[in-house]
């Protein structure tokens, strides 16, 4: 079976547990704070998905999701937040998101086998807040 390739942004407490799992391979892992890296990167090594972790009550950069997902259009963009608020999932999906997680009470398997669903399935999570998002449509 293939192994996922995966490009980390943001994510140290991330690499330690996707290094543990055969099936993932991370090509590269840089810091949200420069752009010009993560976009470089992005375009360079195209990877199956793209992990962003945003820290506690953090703001997402939005600009930088959206200029990534705007040079690998096939990457899937999945965020790792400790909390969400419905404006918060609603500005990251318009970004490019395609699965935004709240990894707070997360095992690490859990996480490793959320990622792997998402890559081979395409199969998307979003958190209960999406729910009010539709109510508002």
């Amino acid at each position: 079976m293939q192994r996922i390739r995966l490009m980390l942004i943001n994510s140290p407490a991330l690499k330690s547990i996707f290094t543990n799992y055969n099936i993932f391979e991370i090509v590269t892992a840089v810091e949200a704070n420069d752009l010009n890296l993560a976009q470089d990167e992005a375009r360079r090594l195209q990877p199956d998905a793209i992990i962003y972790r945003a820290g506690n009550k953090e703001k997402i950069p939005l600009e930088l999701l959206s200029k990534i997902k705007e040079v690998c259009p096939l990457s899937l963009m999945i965020i790792f937040a400790t909390s969400e608020t419905p404006e918060w999932v609603a500005a990251a999906l318009k970004a490019g998101a395609d699965s935004y997680l709240l990894d707070e009470n997360m095992l690490p398997a859990e996480i490793a086998e959320a990622v792997e669903l998402i890559c081979r399935a395409k199969v998307c999570f979003f958190p209960a807040s999406v729910k009010e998002l539709f109510k508002q449509i």
